[in-house]
């Protein structure tokens, strides 16, 4: 699992931060750039870590890893839908 970590992380961050400058308000696309880095980063870890670890301490590891599935399960069909609509209204647009 370790050695999809760096090609899965890399892809996902130049993602976001394509994405960031790309839909960020002209001049404001290092700012955008940073609150995609503080989100992720900050926000992101210090969630993960205080709901993981409240899981993980009050029902164990197994059930703790359930739900990272099942949040990355809900996080896959959020993207897909959000996707989805993004073309249908691209296409539109043509």
């Amino acid at each position: 699992i370790s050695l999809l970590h760096g090609p899965t992380f890399s892809a996902m961050w130049s993602a976001g931060v394509a994405y960031a400058d790309e839909t960020a308000v002209p001049g404001l696309s290092t700012t955008a750039q940073g609150i995609f880095n503080g989100t992720v980063l900050g926000l992101g870890s210090a969630l993960g870590a205080v709901i993981g670890g409240f899981l993980y301490e009050s029902s164990g590891a197994v059930v703790a890893f359930q739900w990272a599935g099942w949040a990355t399960l809900a996080a896959f069909i959020l993207f897909v839908g959000v996707h989805r609509q993004s073309l249908i209204m691209e296409l539109g647009r043509r």
